[in-house]
């Protein structure tokens, strides 16, 4: 894998941990996955970041199976260093910035943006995917095109939440802050603005050549 593959990993997990800290600072619900990590992180009182590694390790045995070619160098980077990021970014910010509706309005634009843009260009390269991100993947591939990237997403993100409720039921703990407005803004247009951007990269940026 060359350096500019490796470089396109780097920064699309660096956006991808950014965007989770910054969802995590607007207090209006986390994206899917990042919330189910937080309800495993109530229930058994782990940190965030090694929820975030952990709940990733246990996906990656069917991913292992079904399809070990979406494993590789941005597997293990999104893997060990997404949740970290965002734990980092997530301190900062709120030391940084006052917690208001603007802010919070606009962290969220921000972490979309930044999410849909890093999952494009570290899934360009073929170099590995998370195994969560692995999932609607090998869905796609599976239904053979007749579900498109982004609903497989939609679906995925879904089977989470619905994890996620789970969970805090167990722990007894509040979904204040995990679900909320912008876990449905996620789930719902995440994958298919995801799919949009890698398709613009492929055309107007690196013209075809990760297609």
């Amino acid at each position: 894998m060359n350096k500019q593959k490796i470089g396109m990993l780097a920064m699309g997990v660096l956006f991808i941990g950014i965007g989770i800290g910054l969802f995590r600072y607007t207090a209006a619900g986390s994206d899917p996955y990042t919330a189910m990590a937080i309800s495993i992180s109530n229930l058994t009182q782990i940190n965030f970041g090694t929820c975030m590694m952990l709940g990733h390790l246990i996906i990656l045995v069917p991913v292992f199976f079904l399809d070990r070619s979406q494993i590789g160098l941005g597997s293990l980077m999104n893997m060990f260093g997404a949740g970290y990021i965002a734990d980092f970014v997530f301190s900062v910010t709120g030391m940084i910035f006052p917690v208001n509706l603007v802010s919070q309005s606009v962290a969220m634009i921000l972490a979309i943006a930044l999410l849909a843009i890093g999952l494009a260009l570290y899934m360009l390269p073929d170099g590995g995917v998370a195994p969560y991100d692995a999932l609607a993947v090998i869905l796609e591939k599976r239904m053979n095109g007749k579900i498109s990237y982004g609903l497989c997403r939609m679906l995925t993100d879904g089977a989470c939440i619905v994890l996620c409720l789970l969970f805090s039921w167990l722990a007894g703990s509040s979904l204040m802050g995990v679900i909320g407005v912008g876990t449905i803004v996620c789930m719902v247009f995440l994958g298919p603005l995801a799919q949009m951007c890698r398709s613009y990269f492929i055309e107007h940026v690196f013209r075809g050549r990760f297609a």
